[in-house]
């Protein structure tokens, strides 16, 4: 990374900060690149290290992917129960 990246990195925009601790890197490598006017890999660079800096930022974005996971897989869950159901009761009758 050239030196300009190295010297001014120490922090990162609020915007990208509150959007790792949603848990969405994607996000947070955007409000770099418009805030600093970078591009995508220097962008990606900036974050990933503030997040090697931040394990308390990088632990609340894991925790919150974690979750978001078991949101969905419970919900793929119901929407398969309730497929069940309208085959049983639409099917089963024949």
């Amino acid at each position: 990374m050239n030196e300009q990246g190295n010297s001014s990195d120490q922090t990162l925009p609020s915007e990208a900060i509150a959007a790792l601790t949603r848990g969405s890197k994607i996000d947070a490598i955007k409000s770099v690149r418009v805030a600093r006017g970078v591009g995508l890999k220097e962008a990606k660079e900036i974050v990933e290290e503030f997040l090697a800096r931040s394990p308390q930022v990088k632990s609340r974005m894991a925790a919150v992917n974690k979750e978001s996971a078991r949101s969905a897989i419970s919900r793929l869950l119901l929407i398969a129960a309730i497929g069940l159901l309208i085959y049983y009761f639409l099917v089963g009758r024949t």
